[in-house]
């Protein structure tokens, strides 16, 4: 803890070995740590929570796949963005993917409080025939507890590099006045927004898979578009549960694919 608040970091190391992959090496710093790794799937991939304190200080994650590995990212519980006095709560995860390795990211829901300042980056940097599948979904208050967005900041940013060569970036920057405001050019009243991104051989079929998990029914909250390099997912709603199943239906249509 400093005078500013927590600061902490967590750096994980993957390797494929005997037909599984294995979390070799672990390195933490304050108070972000990583639960025991399990084997919930017959594929060998490894999963791992991530665990650290609701967000009111700088995190930094750094997540390493040798030739190989196939590591599922997560987090137990939804990870609060509370209103602090202290500087802006951060958070900054890179991931490296090596020759062959698959890496999901596929954490829990961000809720960021009214009033809270915070930020999330992720990088993922990737070797020519890495795959990385990645989502975030971000609440502004809590609607269903009838809390809602008021003041505060929200920044996000997504960056996604082949062999040196950037392939997708995104970045947002959200005020209190944009999560109430009804104008579609920001979230059209909306309280969810959420973004898978798929980085892959197999773009166009990727597409068109999720599509036909999805759905035609679910085009007002749910779309799916198949870009040079990647296939973007996105969600705008006023549901997390309705959230939580589309973005589930997505990404196990891609897990079909990769195995």
């Amino acid at each position: 803890m400093t005078a500013n608040g927590w600061r902490g970091s967590l750096a994980l190391w993957f390797e494929h070995h005997d037909g599984r992959t294995r979390l070799m090496r672990r390195r933490h710093v304050g108070p972000p740590a990583a639960q025991r790794t399990f084997y919930p799937e017959n594929d060998g991939s490894a999963r791992v929570h991530l665990l650290h304190p609701s967000r009111g200080g700088q995190l930094e994650i750094d997540c390493h796949l040798a030739a190989r590995a196939q590591a599922v990212l997560t987090t137990p519980v939804p990870v609060r963005i509370l209103r602090s006095r202290q500087r802006p709560s951060e958070q900054l995860l890179r991931v490296h993917v090596a020759e062959g390795a698959l890496c999901e990211y596929v954490p829990e829901e961000t809720i960021v409080h009214p009033g809270a300042e915070g930020a999330m980056r992720t990088r993922a940097e990737l070797a020519a025939d890495a795959v990385y599948i990645g989502w975030d979904v971000v609440t502004f208050a809590r609607p269903a507890a009838n809390e809602h967005a008021g003041a505060g900041t929200f920044r996000q940013s997504v960056e996604i590099v082949r062999e040196g060569r950037q392939i997708w970036f995104e970045r947002c920057c959200i005020s209190g006045p944009e999560w109430t405001q009804g104008a579609p050019f920001t979230l059209a009243g909306a309280p969810i927004m959420g973004t898978l991104v798929y980085a892959g051989p197999t773009l166009a079929a990727a597409a068109a898979r999720i599509r036909e998990r999805v759905g035609e029914e679910m085009r007002h909250a749910f779309s799916v578009s198949e870009l040079e390099r990647v296939v973007v997912c996105r969600y705008l709603g006023d549901q997390m549960v309705q959230a939580k199943a589309l973005f589930g239906s997505a990404w196990h249509a891609l897990r079909e694919l990769e195995q």
